[in-house]
């Protein structure tokens, strides 16, 4: 099944009622942030300049289908040009793919 992020995904603005705690993805520094920063900043209004959304996709056909069929779109036009931006042999694999979501549609979909 695809996820339709427009279809089947909100977006909602954190606050005091949401219960984050317990969030737990693996990564300690994003862990800190949820648990301890994500409010304040919030409150500060800090984040609210976010725009985008952006995941770093394996390199592989359906993954990256998968993303575009969700509208994201790769960062860098070419995978060459990705390399040569990270500073990788032309001849390397490229594992993953920086790819971002235009979040500006949401604007009016706040809940």
């Amino acid at each position: 099944m695809v996820i339709d992020l427009t279809r089947d995904c909100d977006r909602i603005f954190l606050s005091e009622e949401h219960v984050i705690s317990d969030f737990d993805c693996g990564n300690v520094d994003l862990n800190e942030f949820f648990n301890q920063d994500a409010l304040q900043y919030r409150r500060q209004m800090l984040s609210e300049t976010c725009f985008f959304l952006l995941v770093d996709a394996y390199n592989e056909p359906a993954v990256v289908r998968f993303y575009e069929k969700n509208k994201f779109t790769t960062v860098f036009s070419t995978e060459q040009q990705e390399k040569q931006t990270y500073r990788q042999q032309l001849t390397d694999t490229l594992q993953t793919r920086y790819m971002f979501y235009d979040m500006i549609q949401w604007r009016d979909r706040v809940m």
